[in-house]
């Protein structure tokens, strides 16, 4: 039995960097059964519909499915695009992991950088694994303090 040249290579058609597509294609256009396979997307497209957050992603058949380019109001490439994937069950694509990733090292540069002497350096320092200093024991008692006076006003 002879194998279709995509056998074994999902993560090349699951792709959608611009690349990964073109050598997809090229596997596609000799391949014996491509016919066989322009049939089942047709049926997952029936079957699901299709746009750019559901139904088939990535090469199918020599067609990329996947948007290239991030989309406005929450497409892919911003967090709201991760949090579509997601929510949908599906792996976040290239765009919306990059996203992701630099949200992350944003906000752990942002945890690191508290000071001593508010309530943020009393936090950093529990985070790790420390006694909070003498300012930042004072800077947390006076944010609590605060908290507590804005909920009884």
């Amino acid at each position: 039995m002879t194998y279709p040249p995509c056998a074994g290579r999902h993560e090349l058609f699951d792709s959608t960097s611009p690349e990964d597509h073109a050598t997809a294609a090229a596997l596609c256009a000799r391949c014996p059964i491509v016919d066989k396979c322009r049939d089942l997307l047709a049926e997952a497209k029936a079957m699901h519909g299709y746009n750019h957050l559901f139904g088939p992603r990535g090469t199918w058949a020599g067609e990329l499915l996947a948007p290239a380019v991030p989309s406005v109001r929450g497409g892919c490439g911003t967090l709201k695009g991760y949090e579509k994937h997601r929510r949908a069950g599906e792996k976040p694509c290239d765009l919306c992991r990059e996203e992701w990733n630099a949200y992350r090292r944003r906000r752990h540069a942002r945890k690191q950088a508290a000071p001593c002497g508010t309530a943020a350096g009393e936090k950093r320092h529990r985070r790790a694994g420390e006694k909070p200093c003498a300012e930042c024991l004072r800077a947390q008692a006076l944010a609590r303090q605060q908290r507590v006076e804005r909920v009884v006003a």
